[in-house]
């Protein structure tokens, strides 16, 4: 395509695409620019959670990802979940059970909250009641800091949300959050936006770019075309680097969607 790709995924139930990208960029950066500013930067380099958000059913620090990391996936924030007149469940349990101090890190709080809620009801869904059982309560804020130390009403506010679903309570609620469709599930929860799966996609400055392959063939003769170009997986050492050392690259080969790379054969 002479013209380049474009990433495109699923942002709160909207699709997205985007043309035109900085290599570098994060889902964070991407988020903020886009007015979608409940989603924090925190420490920059994947340690406090102020920045989560929730990505295909998991929880991610969005500090680190790159943008080009959640093409043909679902991303959900803070805003997609509930808002201030009408807040998710999840998050009004926080509010009335006082789990909110100085209120930056409470967007990731909620959101990690939001998703161990959200695991654990499709786990009820599938009948894995052992799974469910075990759900740790402090654990699912172990990739969230709080430097106000007001961890005692977020443990609090946990327990009650995991206990609603124990007695069956529906935490859903009804249709209230920006881009829901009739629950607090953001629509296009298990759909993912169409499109070939690889992909150039053109970088902002000339002679930027991104390649997303999905074969480790494609991925040899990327690597041998452009010997310059950075690998990136989870992106923990060039995404620190970027933050903080202002290390930037013009071309990136993002592997994830390689599935001949998650698997071990013997």
């Amino acid at each position: 395509d002479s013209e380049g790709d474009c990433l495109e995924f699923t942002l709160n139930g909207e699709v997205v695409k985007v043309k035109q990208t900085d290599p570098n960029k994060t889902l964070l950066e991407y988020l903020r620019e886009s007015g979608l500013t409940g989603t924090k930067l925190g420490c920059g380099e994947g340690g406090c959670g102020a920045c989560s958000v929730v990505v295909e059913g998991e929880t991610v620090n969005s500090c680190l990802t790159p943008l080009c990391a959640v093409d043909s996936r679902n991303v959900i924030t803070v805003e997609g979940i509930g808002n201030v007149k009408n807040p998710h469940p999840v998050q009004k349990i926080i509010a009335e059970s006082h789990g909110s101090q100085c209120g930056f890190c409470t967007p990731g709080f909620v959101m990690s909250l939001y998703n161990t809620v959200e695991n654990r009801k499709a786990k009820f869904e599938n009948l894995d009641i052992e799974a469910c059982a075990d759900v740790d309560v402090a654990g699912c804020f172990d990739g969230n800091l709080c430097r106000c130390t007001g961890y005692r009403p977020l443990l609090d506010a946990a327990k009650k949300a995991l206990e609603y679903e124990e007695k069956e309570e529906d935490i859903s609620g009804e249709t209230n959050g920006n881009g829901t469709n009739g629950t607090h599930r953001p629509c296009g929860h298990k759909t993912r936006p169409g499109g070939k799966l690889s992909k150039t996609v053109d970088g902002e400055k000339e002679d930027s770019t991104i390649y997303l392959p999905t074969s480790v063939s494609e991925l040899l003769n990327l690597k041998s075309q452009n010997p310059e170009a950075k690998i990136i997986a989870g992106n923990t050492e060039l995404g620190v680097e970027h933050r903080f050392k202002h290390t930037k690259y013009n071309k990136h080969i993002f592997i994830n969607k390689i599935e001949e790379l998650k698997q071990i054969s013997l």
